[in-house]
């Protein structure tokens, strides 16, 4: 019997492509916040923002979606999504959340679109809370570091 791993490593140039190709999945792009495809070159902008961080999730050794960390003045903002649909609700996204949990000391944040159900599952399955409901997002809080 085999071990499905899941693992993170930090995004290369390699992997640009990619994440662009995923962006521009109906599926993929449905609970994000963000409902227009940047362009290649907004991608690239984006990737290369100071404090910016974005990661590969590997399940089964090939990359099948992103985790990103972005520096805020008092804490982390971490999105991430499952760029391979036919992976959606295998709990590789709660895994992801968890391991990109441990790139970080500092507090961390995450908006998720409110009918995101499995999204703000995973968040509250690593011990995510609650901050705040807008009309369309849900503002959630790790308890690590020092409140806001």
């Amino acid at each position: 019997m085999s071990v499905c791993m899941t693992t993170l490593r930090l995004a290369s140039a390699i992997d640009r492509e990619l994440i662009l190709a995923w962006w521009g999945i109906p599926e993929v792009r449905r609970f994000t916040t963000t409902r227009q495809q940047p362009s290649f070159g907004e991608l690239l902008d984006q990737l290369n923002q100071p404090g910016r961080r974005d990661f590969m999730i590997i399940y089964q050794g090939r990359r099948v979606g992103r985790t990103c960390l972005t520096e805020q003045k008092e804490f982390e903002e971490l999105s991430l999504y499952i760029g391979e649909v036919t992976l959606h609700g295998h709990g590789i996204g709660t895994t992801a959340i968890g391991l990109t949990l441990q790139q970080t000391s500092k507090q961390v944040r995450a908006r998720v679109v409110k009918d995101n159900a499995a999204s703000l599952k995973a968040f509250l399955a690593n011990e995510f809370s609650i901050l705040k409901e807008d009309g369309t997002a849900v503002w959630l809080a790790h308890p690590g570091g020092t409140p806001t």
